[in-house]
């Protein structure tokens, strides 16, 4: 992944400033779920933590990406469109309500 001419720095930019945007909006959303998944004495704490491993993926991830392969890059590429395909295909099932005490259980379509 050489540069071959000054030409190819303008999409890269943009790129790289895509990326951050949708790192951040990632970032800032899981940080905003901590304290409502955690009790209040722990979610201080677990925001420390996450906080304090996050800072070592830029360094790791990119050592990793580096010393992967083509194919595992291409996989890369193509897992995360499967999971999503997979998640949704999920998420349209009708899901069963478990019922009270005398009710009958009923499905409820999630779309």
């Amino acid at each position: 992944m050489a540069p071959d001419s000054i030409n190819g720095f303008t999409s890269f930019l943009w790129g790289m400033l895509e990326l951050l945007l949708f790192a951040g909006i990632g970032d800032a959303s899981m940080f905003k779920q901590i304290p409502m998944v955690f009790p209040q004495h722990q979610s201080a704490g677990v925001i420390g933590w996450t906080d304090a491993i996050a800072a070592y993926g830029p360094f790791v991830f990119g050592v990793l990406i580096g010393a992967v392969s083509a194919s595992i890059r291409l996989a890369a590429r193509i897992l995360p469109g499967t999971c999503g395909v997979l998640r949704d295909q999920h998420r349209s099932q009708p899901v069963l309500v478990r019922p009270r005490r005398g009710e009958d259980a009923m499905l409820i379509p999630t779309h």
